[in-house]
């Protein structure tokens, strides 16, 4: 009869262990991914996740406790913001002054693409040295038209007619 009872047994077993399993496992990724985000506080160097000190276990520990407790991501780190200040955490929070390093880069990116459009401009509409806006087909600049005398237009007049 305990034969009977074993195959039975063993599914029972084998869902029970799932079933309680899922949970933690779900609890161990989340602690994985809050660890990622804070700093170990007792070399204030690598992520929490990827330091083995005895703070930095208890801190892990205490991480798993307070997600089985139901505490969400954003008040965990809020916790250790309160006791440790902003430097725990791994990137800075997007609001405020930290919002800088978030629009810092695109901002300074977008400057330097004016200021290089403009140098580039400023290349392609430069002339020839020894060139002027009024150049004519000789290369020399004509005189604007009203600094011209009345005398020399006359005469540039009858040499023209003595051409024809």
């Amino acid at each position: 009869m305990i034969r009977r009872w074993t195959p039975i047994a063993c599914l029972l077993l084998l869902t029970a262990s799932t079933a309680l399993g899922a949970p933690y496992t779900a609890i161990e990724k989340k602690a994985r991914e809050i660890e990622a985000t804070l700093i170990a506080p007792c070399c204030w160097r690598q992520p929490l996740n990827a330091h083995e000190s005895p703070e930095a276990n208890s801190m892990k520990r205490e991480i798993r406790r307070l997600l089985a407790d139901g505490k969400t991501e954003k008040q965990i780190q809020d916790r250790y913001v309160a006791i440790y200040g902003e430097r725990i955490l791994t990137a800075p929070r997007a609001s405020g002054f930290n919002l800088m390093a978030y629009l810092g880069p695109a901002l300074a990116l977008l400057f330097g693409a004016g200021v290089v459009g403009m140098v580039v401009r400023r290349w392609k509409n430069r002339r020839p040295e020894g060139a002027s806006e009024t150049a004519g087909p000789s290369g020399q600049a004509d005189p604007p038209a009203d600094t011209v005398s009345p005398e020399l237009l006359r005469r540039l007049e009858a040499e023209l007619k003595e051409l024809d």
